[in-house]
C-alpha cells in the first residue's frame, strides 16, 4: 500500500551552542503549540451556533459530557506557534567570536493510506417444514407500472443497466394489459409557484403500452433519462407526480398499480434531510396518497417496490457505490409487503433477478398469479380450488404453471371471482435445523445473523469456520440472512515515503489518534499491533531529512570587519550577505560546531540584529565567563540585542528569547476525517467561510495576525 504525499517546508530553528553549561533555572519553558486542539464535547458547553454568530473570545470552564455521541465539538487554537532561539557569542577588547551548531534541513509530510476492503458476502437460508396455504382470488385485472428512476449525475451505469431489462420486469406479466410510466426524480416546478403544494409540479411522463410495437425500444429511451438532474432527489414527491399526473392522466381505476423507485440514494438525498419540512421529506406522502387519496390498499391492489441500496446497519454496508442508504425506500417497501422481498441493490451487476422477483409480486396482486411461501418440492405441489358456494374442486396441473413460488393460471383458467385458492406442497429444508454452512469461511468477527429481517445478538450464534450455529430453533419458514466479510488478511504494515525522524511521527485511525503501532526504520514501515478495521484511513504525519543546511542567520555586531570562520582553528571558505553565513556542502557535518569571528568596531555600544522579532520579555541573557564591568550591560530588543559590556579581558555570553511563527492549518482531534458533518471556523471571534478543508484539517486561506484565536466548531451528522 502506498502513500499518496503532500510536502511543507518546516522552517529549522538554529541550534546555537553555549561555551559553558548553562544554569538550571535558565531551563526551557513549555510553551503551549498551535498543531491540535482540545476538544470540548459537552452539549450544553457547545450550542449550535448558526453560521454569522460570533463567538466569545474569552476562555470559561465547561461541564463534560457525562455519556453518548455529543452533537458537536469545539476547539480553540492560537494561530501562530512559539519557538525559542538561543546564540552565544565572545566579546574580546577587540574582536567578538559566534559559535553555532551545523544542523540538517528536515521536511514535515502529511501521508493517507487506506485499509484494504474485505470482499462483503451474503447468504439468504429458508427454514423448511411442510406448508399449506389458502389464498383469496379476485378477478383478474389490467396492470399501470410507474417507474421512477434517478436521473442524477451517478446514475449513468444504473440506468444503463436497468434500461434494458423490461423482458424482466414483466416476465410474469405476460398477456397482461401492462402500461409502464416512466418519470425522473427531478421534481420540475411550475413556474410562478412557492413550490410547497402537489400542485406546484408538473408530471413529465414517458408513457409505454403492451400495444406498442417498439415497446422495449421505448422502455429503454426513457430509462436512459440522462444524468444532469437534480442532485436532491425527490423520490417520494416524484412517485406521487407520477401517479396523479393532472397533465396526463394515464393511472386506469381498474388497474392494479405498482410504483418502483429506482435511485442510488435515499429520498431527498438521505431519510428526507433535503426536503426539510415538506410533506414529501417523509415516505407516508406517498403511502396515504395511495391509500387515502386513491382508495387503493397496498399489498392487495397496489404495491411499492425499490432499487436502491438496502444496507440496515451501516457497519456491515450492502452497497459500495450508493452516495446514501434508502432508509425511507427500505421502510416503503416493506410496508404491508407480509414478508415478500420487494427490493433490490443498486449496486448489483445486474438487476434480473431482482425485476423478475418484482414482476412475480405484481402478478400476486392480479387474478391470475399466486406466489406462495416458499418454492414447492418437485411433484409435491397440489391445487384446489374452493368456489363461492363451499365446495372444493382439483385444479388440473395443465391449468397452471409453477415458476419458483409463482403459480400462474392459463389463459382462460384463472379462478372465479370469489374463489379461493388451495395450496399444498412440500419444501425442500425439512426438518428444521439450526446450523448453516456458508460458501466461504467469514473473517472473525464480521457475522451479522438475521432472522426474518431481525437482528440477533452476538450471543444468540456461534461461529466455527464457515459454519453459524443459531442457540435458538428458527421457526417454520423462517428466512435467515447471514452477512460476512471474506477471511482475508489486513493489512498490518503501511510504508511511508521517508524515514520519519525519531520524535516526529504522529498516526490517526480514521481521524482518532492511536500509539498502538511501532515503526520500523529499516522499512520505512508503520507496523500496527492489531490491524486497522476494513477501509479505515491511515494519515501519518512526520519529518524527515531532506539535506544538510548551508545557510545560516546569525547576530553579527554592526559595522563588523575581517570576518574568517572557523572550524576548530582551520578556517572555512564562506559567504556572508545580510547577517547569513552560508558554508560549503563539502564543510556540512551534522553536529560540528563552527565559530564566527570578526574584529568589532571601536566604540560602544554593541549592536546585534537578532534573526527573529523577540516576544516582550521572553529574552534572557547569562553571562558564562568572564565579566563586564560595573554591569552587564547588555538587553535584549524586539529585533536586535544591544551590549554596553566594557572588559579587558573575553566575556562569553548567551542569549535566549522567543519569537511566533504564523500557522495557517489546524487539526481537530476524535473526528472520523471521512465523517459527513457540518464546520464553522471562527477568527478572533468573526465567522469565515474563507477557509479549506482536507478531512479533519482545517486551512485558512488568508494569513491572520498570529496573535489571533481560531475557533472551530464540528457538528456530527443527525
Amino acid at each position: 500500500m502506498s502513500f499518496t504525499s503532500s510536502l511543507s517546508l518546516k522552517r529549522v530553528a538554529i541550534e546555537l551552542v553555549t561555551v559553558s553549561l548553562i544554569a538550571a533555572s535558565c531551563a526551557e519553558s513549555e510553551f503551549k503549540g498551535g498543531a491540535a486542539g482540545k476538544a470540548l464535547t459537552s452539549d450544553d458547553a457547545n450550542p449550535q451556533l448558526p453560521r454569522g454568530t460570533a463567538v466569545p473570545t474569552s476562555e470559561s470552564t465547561l461541564p463534560v459530557a457525562v455519556g453518548g455521541q455529543p452533537a458537536s465539538l469545539l476547539s480553540s487554537f492560537e494561530a501562530s506557534t512559539v519557538k525559542e532561539d538561543s546564540f552565544n557569542f565572545t566579546i574580546n577588547p577587540q574582536s567578538i567570536s559566534t559559535d553555532f551548531k551545523l544542523v540538517d534541513i528536515n521536511k514535515t509530510v502529511t501521508e493517507k493510506a487506506t485499509q484494504v476492503s474485505r470482499t462483503q458476502a451474503s447468504q439468504a437460508f429458508r427454514q423448511g417444514a411442510p406448508a399449506n396455504e389458502t389464498q383469496s382470488q379476485t378477478t383478474a385485472k389490467p396492470v399501470d407500472i410507474l417507474v421512477v428512476i434517478d436521473n442524477s449525475s451517478s446514475m449513468s451505469n444504473e440506468q444503463t443497466n436497468f434500461g434494458s431489462k423490461m423482458g424482466a420486469l414483466l416476465v410474469s406479466l405476460t398477456n397482461t394489459d401492462w402500461q409502464i410510466g416512466v418519470i425522473t426524480t427531478s421534481a420540475m416546478q411550475k413556474a410562478g409557484t412557492a413550490g410547497t403544494d402537489l400542485r406546484d409540479f408538473s408530471c413529465v411522463l414517458k408513457l409505454i403500452k403492451s400495444t406498442d410495437g417498439d415497446a422495449s425500444a421505448k422502455f429503454q429511451a426513457a430509462i436512459n433519462a440522462g444524468t444532469n438532474g437534480a442532485s436532491s432527489e425527490r423520490g417520494v414527491l416524484q412517485s406521487v407526480v407520477g401517479i396523479s399526473c393532472p397533465e396526463a392522466p394515464w393511472v386506469r381505476s381498474s388497474a392494479t398499480l405498482a410504483v418502483l423507485i429506482v435511485s442510488d440514494e435515499d429520498n431527498c438525498s438521505k431519510d428526507g434531510l433535503n426536503c426539510g419540512t415538506s410533506p414529501w421529506a417523509k415516505e407516508t406522502f406517498l403511502i396515504d396518497y395511495i391509500e387515502k387519496t386513491m382508495g387503493r390498499t397496498i399489498g392487495v391492489n397496489a404495491g411499492i417496490y425499490g432499487i436502491f441500496d438496502p444496507t440496515v446497519d451501516p457497519a456491515v454496508p450492502l452497497c459500495s457505490t450508493a452516495g446514501n442508504i434508502g432508509t425511507q425506500y427500505r421502510r416503503l417497501v416493506t410496508y404491508k409487503a407480509a414478508g415478500a422481498v420487494n427490493y433490490g441493490n443498486i449496486c448489483d451487476s445486474s438487476y434480473s433477478a431482482t425485476l423478475n422477483r418484482i414482476s412475480a409480486n405484481i402478478a400476486t396482486l392480479l387474478g391470475k398469479s399466486f406466489q406462495l411461501a416458499d418454492t414447492p418440492l418437485a411433484g409435491t405441489l397440489t391445487v384446489k380450488l374452493k368456489l363461492s358456494n363451499g365446495t372444493e374442486q382439483a385444479v388440473p396441473a395443465v391449468d397452471y404453471t409453477l415458476s419458483g413460488k409463482v403459480i400462474t393460471f392459463n389463459a382462460g383458467k384463472e379462478p372465479p371471482s370469489g374463489s379461493q385458492l388451495l395450496a399444498s406442497y412440500q419444501v425442500a429444508a425439512a426438518p428444521l435445523v439450526k446450523e448453516f454452512m456458508l460458501g466461504n469461511e467469514p473473517a472473525p468477527g464480521t457475522v451479522a445473523v438475521k432472522v426474518n429481517g431481525t437482528l440477533l445478538g452476538a450471543g444468540a450464534y456461534t461461529v466455527a469456520g464457515s459454519k453459524v450455529t443459531l442457540v435458538d430453533l428458527p421457526p417454520a419458514l423462517a428466512d435467515i440472512m447471514i452477512d460476512y466479510r471474506l477471511n482475508m488478511p489486513l493489512q498490518t504494515r503501511f510504508k511511508l515515503t521517508q524515514q520519519a525522524l525519531d520524535g516526529s511521527l504522529t498516526v490517526m485511525v480514521n481521524g482518532v489518534a492511536t500509539k498502538a503501532y511501532t515503526y520500523d526504520k529499516a522499512s520505512q514501515e508503520l507496523v500496527f499491533t492489531n490491524p486497522p478495521i476494513d477501509n479505515a484511513e491511515i494519515a501519518t504525519s512526520f519529518a524527515y531529512r531532506e539535506g544538510p543546511q548551508l545557510a545560516y542567520p546569525l547576530p553579527i555586531n554592526a559595522g563588523a570587519s575581517d570576518f574568517e570562520l572557523l572550524d576548530g582553528t582551520n578556517p572555512l571558505v564562506f559567504n556572508l550577505l545580510n547577517g547569513i553565513v552560508t558554508i560549503k556542502a563539502t564543510d556540512h557535518v551534522p553536529g560540528k560546531v563552527l565559530r564566527l569571528q570578526y574584529r568589532a568596531p571601536d566604540g560602544m555600544p554593541r549592536t546585534f540584529a537578532l534573526p527573529h522579532t523577540a516576544i516582550e520579555n521572553s529574552g534572557s541573557i547569562m553571562i558564562t565567563k568572564g565579566a563586564c564591568e560595573g554591569t552587564t550591560g547588555v538587553e535584549i530588543q524586539s529585533t536586535a540585542v544591544v551590549s554596553n559590556c566594557a572588559s579587558t579581558s573575553p566575556v562569553d555570553f548567551v542569549f535566549k528569547y522567543k519569537y511566533r511563527t504564523a500557522q495557517g492549518s489546524f487539526t481537530m482531534d476524535g473526528i472520523d476525517a471521512r465523517a459527513a458533518g457540518t464546520w464553522q471556523v471562527w477568527v478572533d471571534g468573526e465567522p469565515t467561510l474563507d477557509y479549506s478543508r482536507e478531512g479533519a484539517t482545517v486551512t485558512l486561506n488568508t494569513e491572520v495576525d498570529p496573535a489571533s484565536k481560531v475557533t472551530i466548531k464540528y457538528s456530527f451528522p443527525e
